[in-house]
């Protein structure tokens, strides 16, 4: 299981679940985006396991050459 927030704001959490694993009331294999409302039955499950959620990281673009 993995989860990051997938937006600088950190409103909504990515969520890529393996084979057999279960939040809320989804189960893996899936990638999912869960929005952190409190309403939310996977947020609310992120909360209540104490999930570490990892940072937002900025994408890398590559840079184009200038002619």
């Amino acid at each position: 299981m993995r989860l990051f927030y997938s937006n600088p704001d950190q409103t909504v959490i990515q969520v890529e679940l393996d084979e057999g694993e279960i939040l809320g009331n989804h189960t893996g294999p899936i990638t999912m985006f869960v929005p952190t409302d409190p309403a939310n039955k996977e947020y609310g499950d992120i909360q209540e396991k104490q999930i570490s959620v990892e940072d937002y990281v900025n994408p890398v673009t590559p840079k184009t050459e200038s002619l």
